[in-house]
């Protein structure tokens, strides 16, 4: 409060040139109860110009959805909210959180916070619910014997096993059980990068599902790809059959990548689902 004074007073020399992003919250949330953001102008503008270069990368960047808020600058705002929508998960008090488990909702309008609540939340069930059809549909196929692969000759691999004199024993494997292996394992690697895969079933749950996990899914290759598979090779024609479920992922990180693009525009302040 000390250095608002200062300020508001011109007691320039006693107004600090640098600030840390701490200290800037701090001030901003003062500013903003007093309604003092527009006074704070010529100093908040000098303390964010040097903070700005890695405020999206260092420590405490949550804090910046408030300062941007407070003092009006509408691209950081747009930037820190993106990054925030990106990887918050939800607590189990409701409120969303960063990876660290800072919440970021002090300060800003309860309008912004529940925009963006709605619309991770919206785009996270997406996801998951996407991913989740993909799996059921395998798990029902293998519950019932049967199989979503159309290839049905039979592929030639190899058991990691030796025999007695070195000699590889030959397997033959059902070719399509071997190519819905690799399809949801393609898949479960993705859940694995995003921390969502739990070993005691899958659970991606979208209050925990970070909308990050768009980009893992944007960058899965066909899960029928040869070098994907360690257990030997699939035929080639198998290739169709992992294209299909590349597609049908590939789509659904797109439209949620659609929907995080729009939260770039600087001047849409408010989010709805």
């Amino acid at each position: 409060m000390m250095i608002i004074l200062n300020a508001l007073h011109h007691r320039n020399h006693e107004v600090p040139s640098d600030v840390n992003v701490v200290l800037l919250h701090a001030i901003a949330l003062l500013a903003d109860m007093y309604d003092l953001s527009q006074a704070l102008l010529p100093w908040s503008d000098n303390w964010i110009r040097k903070l700005q270069p890695t405020f999206l990368t260092s420590p405490g960047y949550e804090k910046w959805l408030c300062i941007s808020s407070v003092f009006n600058v509408p691209q950081m705002f747009a930037q820190v909210r993106y990054k925030l929508l990106l990887v918050a998960t939800v607590d189990d008090e409701g409120e969303m959180v960063t990876p660290e488990g800072n919440r970021f909702s002090e300060g800003v309008r309860d309008s912004i916070i529940t925009g963006m609540r709605n619309k991770r939340d919206t785009l996270a069930k997406r996801l998951s619910d996407g991913l989740l059809a993909v799996f059921e549909r395998y798990k029902k196929a293998s519950k019932a014997q049967k199989s979503l692969c159309s290839i049905h000759s039979p592929i030639t691999t190899f058991s990691p096993f030796s025999g007695p004199q070195g000699s590889q024993t030959q397997a033959w494997i059902a070719s399509q059980k071997l190519c819905d292996s690799a399809v949801v394992g393609a898949l479960t690697l993705c859940l694995l990068r995003s921390g969502l895969w739990d070993l005691h079933g899958l659970g991606v749950d979208s209050d925990r599902c970070p909308l990050k996990l768009y980009k893992e899914l944007k960058t899965m290759e066909n899960p029928c790809s040869a070098h994907i598979y360690s257990w030997g090779q699939l035929s080639g024609r198998h290739l169709t059959c992992g294209l299909s479920v590349q597609k049908e992922i590939l789509d659904l990180a797109e439209s949620v990548e659609v929907e995080l693009n729009k939260v770039l525009e600087p001047h849409s302040t408010l989010l709805t689902p």
